[in-house]
């Protein structure tokens, strides 16, 4: 069997839900016939200065299908925010001790497939002696690598770059981390067909208590700037016949009138809430590639976000208003668009729930599985 060690810095665990598609990557590959194991180093100094829960230093978690995958959390020491030359050394020595420690517990690795560049060159250092191939995962909305690592002989220690978007190659180019000589696919990400999916709107609204003939605009993500929490309730508080609910935390909450909901809900229950939305809206302005968008596209719903690049491999015409994210104007005219045409609604909502197809997740480990056994994909 093909063994596969995906390294991350974190891992979904009970009560905190973090970087859940490293989870959907490991799932998905299982299912591709890889023995999957995780390293996602746990911060000591998170949990003792924010009194995080200690997590096992080796677990395991199982696949909706069955499959096994072991997951390894060595301990770590991080600094936040540090700024000093020494500080930042010294974080990428003890990630990369963190990585090649437990790299030895695990025998007869194929592949190591690393979430994002940072740590894809931490691990590249780490792992030079392995003859592993090693491929890095680029789909930050902002590439941040410590400059310790940008050294030739550790960037030629990359095999591959998957990037989800036009927009993560540009940028991985632009740093100097892909060369005219790097093995690269642009293979957007996905979501499982089993958690997102069409189901009937009214029926959703009844079991949430929403008004069966309200018009509901649904947004997913943090509260913050970047996602444009304050950007849309301006443009919605326009609108006193329409109804919102915002799944996510963070700083910005939202602060326009008729929220029928806000705040974090289970996973498992998000499609219910994107099924009782009639429209999705995002004015993010940075995204690698935006799983609550292709969530909401395999929901059914039109959705309205950013016309910048980011966007280009998931949203056409046909299902999108791609605006301005930072034009609360442009925000509200789409809104309004989408309000008034019953008609188009429909259509852009069928055309959604077709062209979400070639999002599953499915679909993207196959991709990726091609990439590892050097297949063009």
């Amino acid at each position: 069997m093909k063994k596969l060690c995906i390294i991350a810095e974190d891992y979904p665990s009970e009560g905190k839900p973090s970087f859940p598609f490293v989870q959907q990557l490991a799932f998905c590959m299982s299912n591709e016939g890889f023995e999957c194991t995780i390293i996602a180093p746990q911060s000591l100094t998170k949990c003792l200065i924010r009194h995080e829960k200690i997590k096992k230093r080796r677990s395991l978690d199982i696949n909706p299908e069955g499959k096994q995958i072991t997951v390894y959390r060595p301990f770590i020491i991080t600094f936040a925010n540090a700024t000093s030359k020494l500080l930042n050394k010294l974080s990428g020595l003890l990630f990369e001790y963190a990585i090649a420690r437990t790299f030895r517990k695990i025998s007869d690795i194929n592949t190591v497939y690393c979430y994002f560049w940072h740590v894809g060159l931490y691990a590249a250092h780490a792992l030079r002696k392995s003859k592993a191939q090693l491929v890095v995962q680029a789909s930050e909305c902002e590439i941040t690598v410590n400059e310790n690592y940008l050294q030739q002989d550790i960037l030629h220690r990359v095999d591959g770059v998957v990037c989800a978007s036009r927009k993560n190659y540009d940028e991985s180019v632009e740093h100097g981390l892909i060369t005219q000589n790097s093995r690269t696919a642009i293979i957007p990400n996905g979501y499982r067909e089993d958690e997102f999916y069409v189901t009937d709107r009214a029926q959703a609204r009844e079991k949430l208590g929403f008004d069966s003939s309200a018009f509901i605009v649904a947004f997913v993500g943090g509260f913050e700037d970047r996602k444009g929490t304050r950007r849309l309730s301006s443009a919605l508080d326009r609108f006193p016949d329409v109804y919102s609910i915002f799944i996510g935390k963070g700083n910005e909450p939202p602060t326009c009138r008729n929220i029928l909901y806000q705040g974090v809900v289970e996973h498992n229950r998000l499609c219910t809430y994107l099924n009782s939305a009639d429209i999705f809206v995002l004015p993010t302005n940075a995204e690698g590639c935006c799983n609550a968008i292709i969530e909401a596209v395999a929901c059914g719903l039109p959705v309205v976000s950013s016309n910048k690049s980011f966007n280009n491999e998931i949203l056409d015409d046909s299902y999108s208003i791609r605006i301005n994210e930072n034009s609360v104007d442009e925000i509200a005219d789409a809104i309004r668009c989408l309000k008034d045409d019953c008609e188009l609604r429909r259509r852009m909502s069928e055309s959604a729930a077709t062209a979400s197809a070639q999002f599953k997740i499915s679909r993207r480990g196959q991709a990726i599985v091609g990439f590892i056994l050097g297949e063009n994909p």
